[in-house]
């Protein structure tokens, strides 16, 4: 639907971050910093996994320098329109200069608010939502890249439960967002099935939400699919489950990090008092 009937590229940058997400289970951190950079190149969505990138990275000292690699592969891509004559500086800033396009708080998107857009909200009030929608998913973000970090146990399982968590939380909360913003949700969340199997609903319901968003731009588009105008509003409630099972394994993760944090300290205090006696 997204590339077929719509024409959208989503395609494109998701390949990028899968191979960043594989590079991480196979313990191959500059190919993942290298795949982020080409999926970053392609569209700014891709930055809904850079928590998880970034976390991985700074766990240890010789990987952290390849944080400088996603920039520079973008820098790189643009390189070629420079030469042709572009403006350098407009295709250094174009993610910037997107970011401002819309003042809407969501376009078309099954985000939380997909809940205020039917209201008449004043000025001041649509501000605050709008402030407020990039607080909570600048909490997010940092609290999953501290995760990330922190974590002594990486397995593929946390690597895989957290990534999902990220590309879906960040587009639900941030103002703005497109339905197709969560294109990236769709494909991580089928993963998440996978490594936690009693939770297969979860993709389900995932893919039905976006399937569902896409009906009102496609219904005008495809006559085959004319006449479906559903409220965008069911498929932001439709979110909440799988959020929900997102946040749980949030919880889960950071008690995990915090145990084994309190853990150290009490070995280390250990060792020190014997020591000292």
């Amino acid at each position: 639907m997204n590339s077929t009937l719509w024409g959208q590229s989503d395609a494109l940058y998701t390949s990028g971050v899968l191979f960043s997400l594989w590079a991480l289970l196979a313990g191959a951190p500059f190919w993942a910093a290298c795949a982020f950079g080409v999926a970053l190149s392609v569209k700014i969505q891709a930055i809904f996994f850079a928590p998880m990138l970034v976390g991985y990275l700074l766990r240890w000292r010789q990987t952290r320098w390849y944080v400088f690699v996603p920039p520079a592969v973008f820098i790189l891509s643009v390189l070629p329109a420079w030469l042709g004559s572009g403006n350098l500086r407009y295709w250094l800033l174009i993610y910037l200069k997107e970011m401002g396009q819309y003042p809407y708080l969501s376009v078309s998107a099954q985000s939380i608010f997909a809940f205020a857009q039917p209201l008449r909200l004043s000025a001041q009030t649509t501000s605050m939502l709008f402030w407020l929608g990039i607080i909570v998913a600048g909490v997010i973000a940092f609290g999953i890249m501290v995760l990330v970090w922190r974590l002594r146990a990486l397995t593929p399982r946390a690597l895989l439960v957290l990534s999902f968590a990220a590309v879906l939380l960040l587009p639900y909360f941030l103002p703005r967002m497109h339905e197709r913003y969560f294109y990236l949700a769709d494909f991580i969340s089928t993963l998440f099935a996978f490594f936690v199997p009693r939770r297969a609903y979860v993709p389900v319901l995932v893919v039905t939400a976006s399937t569902l968003a896409y009906l009102p731009y496609l219904s005008s588009q495809v006559p085959a699919l004319s006449g479906l105008h559903p409220d965008l509003r069911v498929p932001a409630a439709l979110l909440l489950v799988p959020i929900g099972v997102a946040l749980i394994e949030l919880y889960r993760y950071a008690r995990a990090a915090r145990l084994s944090m309190s853990a150290s300290r009490y070995a280390i205090s250990t060792s020190v008092k014997k020591l000292v006696l």
